[in-house]
């Protein structure tokens, strides 16, 4: 395996492992949400910034 392959699987291990993480967190709904959103091709990042935005307008409320 070269380094760029042990990179790209280190990469990819580690998006895997937040994606595990984030997903244990949510209730049901919440979770099927989340992972038709990840089988639609969103990106983690977008959808972490989408959830923070949408955390601060129930804060606000």
């Amino acid at each position: 395996m070269t380094n760029a392959e042990r990179s790209k699987k280190a990469r990819d291990k580690k998006a895997a492992n937040k994606l595990v993480t984030i997903n244990t967190t949510l209730n049901k709904r919440d979770s099927e949400l989340y992972n038709l959103m990840i089988a639609s091709g969103f990106d983690l990042n977008k959808i972490v910034d989408m959830a923070y935005t949408y955390s601060l307008t129930l804060d606000s409320d």
